[in-house]
């Protein structure tokens, strides 16, 4: 029998070969396609935003307010723990183990985490047509392992 979408939200995957692959395609957008930071920055939200889509068809998690939400986002599809903090109009979140930011990367200086933001930007969008309570975000990264940095840090705004 074969397995349905809904059926893998329960599986664990190993991400070493995703997080390879999404550097071998930020290089070669660098590389190869001469895009800029910006533009891979945006590739990347467009990817996460595509996920994002099509995740919202299978799962919709309870949740009690953007933070919670939030929170429970990086639990349950990015299987990391995440702290998430909010000061006036932005939410804040840290990352000691984020997915796509393992370790140090040579000549790469776009983060694979922005497929991460790009994925909740979209989650809060669609759920937010359904909860008007829940607000439309956008983010930047702010700091990322690839970099050296100790954690990963990236910051949305609430619009």
């Amino acid at each position: 029998m074969s397995e349905t979408r809904a059926d893998l939200l329960n599986k664990k995957f190993k991400v070493n070969q995703i997080r390879n692959a999404v550097y071998a395609y930020i290089k070669y957008l660098k590389t190869e396609m001469g895009k800029s930071k910006d533009e891979i920055t945006e590739l990347l939200k467009k990817m996460g935003h595509n996920i994002g889509l099509t995740y919202a068809n299978y799962w919709k998690p309870d949740f009690k307010d953007e933070l919670d939400l939030m929170r429970e986002i990086h639990r349950t599809v990015f299987r990391t723990a995440a702290r998430v903090r909010q000061a006036d109009s932005e939410i804040s979140v840290v990352s000691r183990s984020c997915p796509l930011c393992k370790y140090r990367r040579e000549n790469i200086d776009v983060s694979g985490h922005n497929i991460i933001i790009g994925f909740i930007e979209t989650f809060f969008e669609i759920l937010s047509k359904e909860n008007p309570q829940l607000p439309k975000i956008k983010g930047i990264s702010e700091a990322s392992r690839i970099f050296g940095d100790k954690k990963c840090q990236y910051k949305f705004k609430i619009e």
